[in-house]
């Protein structure tokens, strides 16, 4: 079982890995948390068929991203891609969510 430790510093490389601060300002991402096995935040109004939520689970060194449609206390998995590189977590972001993690090149 991972500690709060672990599970905050598993977070913190997943949202560095996203962006950090130009994901969060880029994608309007807020109510940033911490799982047991990843991430998971709210992102702003914008995204294609009205994902809501993105979660981040590590699996096995790769990543596992959830997208959801949280309305009340309706839950809805849109889309799941499981198997992605670290390298490829904005990719997948935008190809889900057609929301942009940084102005360019910028924040390559």
């Amino acid at each position: 079982m991972p500690t709060e430790t672990t599970s905050a510093t598993v977070a913190q490389t997943i949202l560095r890995q996203l962006g950090g601060n130009k994901f969060v300002a880029m994608t309007g991402a807020k109510n940033l948390l911490a799982t047991d096995t990843g991430f998971q935040c709210k992102i702003g109004s914008g995204a294609t068929d009205g994902i809501t939520h993105l979660r981040v689970d590590l699996v096995n060194d790769l990543y596992t991203m959830t997208f959801l449609k949280v309305r009340g206390t309706s839950v809805k998995t849109i889309a799941t891609v499981e198997m992605v590189y670290a390298d490829n977590l904005r990719d997948v972001f935008t190809d889900k969510t057609g929301m942009h993690t940084s102005l360019g090149t910028m924040g390559r």
